[in-house]
This record gives C-alpha cells, sequence and structure tokens, in this order.
C-alpha cells in the first residue's frame, strides 16, 4: 500500500501515537537519571565502606591497580585466588583482603589471627603458605586465635554486612573500580587466563 492511500485518519493516528510514545520518554528521562545517579551514590557509599573496613593489605605500596578481595581463612577458592595474584604484585597490584568468618566453626579464629597479629600480611601469607598443615584440618595454616577482641569481632560481623550489601553470598569476591569510577563485583574467582585483564582494569583508588 502506498502512503497516499493510507486513510488521513491512520496517518493521524500514527502521529498521535509518535507523539505520546515522545511525551512518554521526555517524562521518563529525569526520572532514569535519578534513578542512575542513585545507583552510582550507592556505589559510591559501598566503596567507601570497603575503604574503612579493616583490610589485610598485600602487593605494592604505591598502586596502580588496587582490588578488594573478600575471603574467609579456611575457602580453597580464596587460596587459588591468593596464589594467582600474587604474581601479580609486582605490576603494581595491591590486594585488600577483608576478612570473614562463614565457613567453618574456627574460621572467625583464624580470621581474627590474621587481623589481630602484629604484621597482618605476613599472618596472612602464614594461613596460606601452610594451607591444609593443621592436624585434622583441610583449610587455612594459621591456629585460630582463641579470645579475639571484641573489636575485631565487630569488624569481622561488619565485613559480612557489607559482603550482603554488594550482593554477595560466598567467598571470595572480587571488587574493584574501573578508570570511570563504576564499581565491579565478581562474585566468584575469575579464570586464571582472565585476571589479567581484571587487573589491568582496575584503577588505583
Amino acid at each position: 500500500m502506498s502512503p497516499g492511500s493510507i486513510p488521513s485518519a491512520c496517518l493521524r493516528a500514527g502521529f498521535r501515537l509518535r507523539a505520546a510514545l515522545v511525551v512518554l520518554c521526555l517524562a521518563a528521562a529525569p526520572f532514569l537519571a535519578a534513578a542512575q545517579q542513585g545507583a552510582q551514590s550507592a556505589d559510591t557509599t559501598l566503596w567507601e565502606r570497603l575503604q574503612r573496613a579493616a583490610w589485610v593489605v598485600q602487593g605494592a605500596k604505591r598502586p596502580a591497580h588496587l582490588i578488594y578481595v573478600i575471603a574467609d581463612a579456611n575457602c580453597p577458592y580464596c587460596h587459588d585466588l591468593w596464589l594467582s595474584l600474587r604474581p601479580r604484585y609486582a605490576q603494581g597490584l595491591q590486594v585488600r583482603y577483608v576478612m570473614v568468618g562463614i565457613l567453618t566453626g574456627d574460621s572467625p579464629g583464624k580470621a581474627a589471627a590474621i587481623m589481630e597479629a602484629r604484621n597482618p600480611s605476613l599472618a596472612m601469607d602464614r594461613n596460606e603458605t601452610q594451607w591444609a598443615r593443621l592436624p585434622d584440618d583441610l583449610g587455612g595454616g594459621i591456629p585460630p586465635l582463641q579470645g579475639p577482641k571484641p573489636a575485631t569481632m565487630a569488624a569481622l560481623r561488619a565485613h559480612e554486612q557489607l559482603m550482603h550489601d554488594l550482593g554477595v553470598h560466598g567467598t571470595p569476591a572480587l571488587i574493584y573500580r574501573s578508570a570511570d569510577h563504576v564499581l565491579h563485583v565478581l562474585r566468584s574467582a575469575p579464570d586464571p587466563a582472565k585476571l589479567k585483564t581484571i587487573v589491568d582494569a582496575a584503577a588505583p583508588n
């Protein structure tokens, strides 16, 4: 059917429909912008909470790339990720481990042993390099701390809440911001082949 054969009433109806759609799109734009700003604000808040967490730092002192990892001292996948990340330290990577104690009964004690150590980074190394070497223990290799400080236990609870607020329900989780300050949350250990791409994309702050 040629345009000339289309009834004028149909054409007018089509014009009105298009006009209505334009009006709807224009009306929705402020709400979409507000939703986007709200999401960005939520991401900023979560990032700030990560920055204030009682993390254990490893890697470069002046990072070219920064990654947070939510980890349990008894998590075998966290152990594998720890091994995979270490070679990246020489490339300017800094990793901040946010410890939680959720997997086993002695996970909080092992997390506390790392967090309360005189040198938490060395304690983290001990947990990983002595992996599965404790008697009757297939998890982290640092003995659990008996009687952790109340502040440490409060920090572990705060870390667990932050974990849930990030939409993470297991360990490990890897969080970073790209150069455009977009928050990225990986809810499982990435494939080692993809790790270089992730590290390269992570901004230093």
